[in-house]
């Protein structure tokens, strides 16, 4: 799915503004994950050595999305003690929790958290300052309502299903799939945001 976003982003490139271009940067960064993960996976390669780089490059992209929307309630020297903080934790993990052979999933369990808080302060912003007219038409409120459900249904993802892959092999494949589809709703909806970014910047 972050093909077709990223498909979408690309023929839109000129209306985006600074922010939403780096969320361009952050769908292409996941499409060219999805395409090396497709390729190792199909040359039998184990593919949780790049997860484990994906996890902290996708936090990275992000913060630094959320930072320049949030620069008012948040100092970015923070957003940068943050990052570095994770990497940290992500290098940590990959050493003494979960080799990098492994499903890093307590990097994503923490960053799901994290992000999260971004959207969560965001939508506060957005109440306190209350400048958008109408909701629907604001493109970051699509991105921010996305970045929400996914994150926090990912943290409950990520958390639960080693416990759940020990008890129930059959559950535990109910829950990719319904992970599965919760990430390509999360791309449709940046592609929505993308579009709306376009009729924003033609008014």
């Amino acid at each position: 799915m972050p093909f077709l976003t990223f498909g979408v982003g690309m023929l839109i490139y000129k209306y985006l503004d600074k922010t939403f271009k780096i969320l361009l940067i952050f769908v292409c960064f996941a499409a060219l994950s999805e395409g090396y993960s497709i390729l190792s996976w199909k040359g039998g390669n184990n593919t949780m050595p790049g997860a484990h780089v994906y996890v902290f490059f996708e936090f990275l992209i992000l913060s630094f999305f959320y930072s320049l929307y949030l620069k008012e309630y948040i100092n970015q020297k923070y957003i940068w003690i943050i990052i570095g903080a994770f990497a940290v934790f992500c290098v940590l993990n990959a050493l003494f929790f979960q080799k990098i052979t492994v499903y890093p999933n307590y990097t994503r369990a923490v960053e799901s958290i994290i992000m999260v808080l971004f959207s969560v302060l965001y939508f506060y912003k957005v109440m306190v300052e209350a400048k958008i007219k109408k909701l629907s038409k604001e493109p970051m409120i699509w991105v921010n309502t996305a970045m929400l459900v996914y994150f926090s249904i990912n943290f409950f993802f990520h958390i639960l299903l080693p416990l759940v892959v020990s008890t129930s092999n059959a559950f535990a494949k109910k829950m990719v799939y319904f992970f599965w589809t919760t990430n390509v709703l999360f791309y449709l909806t940046i592609a929505i945001a993308f579009y709306k970014q376009k009729r924003l910047a033609k008014k």
